[in-house]
């Protein structure tokens, strides 16, 4: 893929050493057929690139939003497995359990149950797991 980027960076600044006007500006009677050619081929790469651009953009979209399904689906299994291993004293909501998603996001996955001496430790995340 790099070799394939420089040839083509390489093929445009070639042309464009060899084509003495802008790419935005239109032919006239003036050109030759060569520089006519150049200038055919630089707006082609140019649309070529911005579509190309588009298409990147969209499909890293459509992958962080496919992060977030799975990291969801990750947890909704997650909170089912501990909702199975015994951890049915707590209050179920929304397909998960209550006090795993409140320790998770208030005490970085401790589970207080209101002394500093009783601390559960509930489905801990470590930092980074999520992007």
């Amino acid at each position: 893929a790099i070799a394939t980027s420089i040839q083509n960076d390489t093929a445009t600044m070639l042309a464009a050493e060899d084509f003495p006007y802008s790419i935005n500006d239109e032919p006239t009677d003036e050109w030759t057929i060569e520089q006519l050619l150049h200038w055919c081929l630089l707006q082609g790469e140019r649309r070529t690139n911005e579509r190309r651009d588009e298409l990147i953009s969209a499909l890293r979209e459509q992958l962080e939003e496919g992060k977030k399904v799975l990291m969801e689906a990750h947890e909704q299994a997650v909170q089912a497995s501990a909702a199975e291993d015994g951890g049915a004293d707590d209050e179920v909501v929304d397909g998960g359990t209550a006090g795993a998603a409140t320790a998770s996001a208030t005490n970085g996955g401790e589970k207080s149950t209101g002394t500093d001496d009783d601390v559960e430790v509930v489905g801990v995340v470590p930092a980074g797991g999520r992007g």
